[in-house]
């Protein structure tokens, strides 16, 4: 189901909690359909967890997310930055709503949510240079 585009509700990749194991369903060259009117913009990725409980936020999810988003953005040619590395609550943030994306707002999911740490998935993402 999740892996068929066609079903219009589906990911790019998922990322199991406990141990970090990525999956890809959906080809990139392919559209996902995980946050509607932004599923031509982007590549989707589900992190299994639930909003309320930070328990499913491991390290090593985060970091082989992490990993995964480092290739997709050199791949890609995608800015790491918190306008490029969205989730799906994006469109509720204040650096949103001034962005030039703000007339896209379609979206009414709220994942990660409060508990995901963004500042510390960036850093993941693209390390300071020494």
């Amino acid at each position: 189901w999740l892996k068929n585009p066609a079903a219009q509700v589906s990911a790019h990749y998922v990322i199991r909690s406990r141990d970090g194991y990525v999956k890809q369903l959906v080809h990139e060259t392919d559209r996902a359909w995980h946050a509607r009117c932004w599923n031509r913009l982007a590549i989707g990725i589900e992190h299994e967890g639930f909003i309320e409980s930070s328990d499913y936020y491991t390290d090593a999810m985060y970091r082989q997310s992490a990993q995964l988003v480092q290739y997709l953005t050199r791949k890609h040619g995608i800015t790491v930055d918190h306008l490029h590395i969205i989730g799906h609550d994006f469109w509720s943030k204040p650096y949103f709503k001034s962005s030039e994306l703000a007339s896209l707002n379609c979206n009414d999911h709220t994942d990660p949510g409060a508990f995901w740490d963004w500042d510390f998935y960036l850093r993941l993402i693209s390390p300071p240079i020494p």
